[in-house]
């Protein structure tokens, strides 16, 4: 989670994109205002509550836990029907989908979808939580 919020704010609590999103965890003032949202209890209980449901969601695709959250991600950055999209790209292609390097291997191929900053997006997340755990072992 901490991996994740570097990359969505860099840990600024009153952080803002050109899209909408606000926070810690940027989340889209859909539901929300833009005020309750920078409020970082919130932010966290509704990031972390979607995070959680989209890693609920990619398990039925993913090979385990570890590309399950691969997955989240993705959809975290892209949107879920996106990766859902990208997944049925590699099924059909007949690249086995359920690993998440696959279907990003894929997405160059996508007439609708380039996907660089996804895949980096992942990439980056995976990489500050290694540098994380190997920062705090315990």
């Amino acid at each position: 989670l901490s991996s994740l919020i570097y990359h969505e704010s860099r840990f600024n609590i009153t952080a803002n994109s050109d899209r909408g999103a606000v926070g810690l965890m940027q989340i889209r003032a859909g539901k929300y205002s833009a005020d309750t949202l920078l409020d970082p209890a919130v932010n966290l209980s509704i990031g972390t509550t979607y995070l959680n449901r989209l890693e609920e969601m990619f398990g039925t695709y993913a090979a385990d836990t570890t590309e399950r959250v691969k997955f989240a991600l993705a959809a975290f950055n892209a949107g879920e029907g996106r990766i859902l999209q990208c997944i049925k790209f590699a099924e059909e292609r007949g690249v086995e989908p359920s690993r998440w390097d696959n279907v990003a291997s894929l997405i160059p191929e996508m007439a609708d979808f380039h996907g660089k900053q996804t895949i980096a997006y992942v990439n980056g997340v995976l990489d500050t939580y290694e540098e994380y755990t190997r920062m705090y072992p315990d």
